[in-house]
């Protein structure tokens, strides 16, 4: 498989300051919207470099639940196991030699996991040529996001990384098929 949907859980929304909670990689194909049978999801630890918590981040998370939501992910025992171990499989489950990676939005997600890949010294495995943001590609697509986000039902837990890759696939499958209809 070519592309790669990844959400990220945080405690802020500062790439370069807050820790990435839990994130999920899930392989797709964008013409039909199947899943690979191999998909990365785990829990990162928090006592990583100087990153910090924001008050309220950590208020919302407490609020709905997440550090127990999150509490029967895998952790391993260092981010730098954790990010080799990503790098890894977007390798092991690419078709290409560079993976296409989405996210909704680009900027937050992918931010964050290059900033991981950058304080780990390790090359981040993406061209920037292959980030797709996904609510660019949908509005792009002519799809009103309130409406289609209103219209098409999500499935599983909000803010389970795994569950949000799922669903960003429906939509970026969706937003495929409006564009190339006919």
């Amino acid at each position: 498989m070519t592309h790669f949907m990844i959400d990220v859980e945080t405690t802020g929304l500062n790439p370069g300051v807050n820790h990435i909670t839990s994130c999920a990689i899930v392989s797709f194909e964008l013409e039909t919207g199947l899943y690979g049978e191999d998909f990365f999801h785990e829990r990162l630890r928090t006592d990583f470099g100087s990153r910090a918590r924001n008050a309220d981040t950590i208020g919302w998370r407490n609020q709905h639940g997440m550090d127990k939501a999150e509490a029967d992910l895998a952790i391993r025992d260092s981010v730098q196991i954790t990010i080799k171990t990503i790098n890894d499989f977007l390798f092991r489950n690419s078709s290409e030699d560079v993976p296409i990676v989405w996210a909704k939005p680009a900027h937050f997600d992918i931010a964050f996991l290059e900033s991981y890949f950058r304080e780990v010294n390790l090359r981040i495995p993406w061209s920037h040529r292959n980030v797709r943001d996904l609510a660019t590609y949908l509005m792009a697509a002519g799809h009103d996001l309130t409406e289609l986000y209103d219209e098409i039902e999500f499935s599983g837990d909000p803010h389970n990384a795994l569950h949000d890759c799922h669903y960003q696939i429906l939509l970026a499958n969706l937003g495929y098929q409006s564009l190339h209809k006919n």
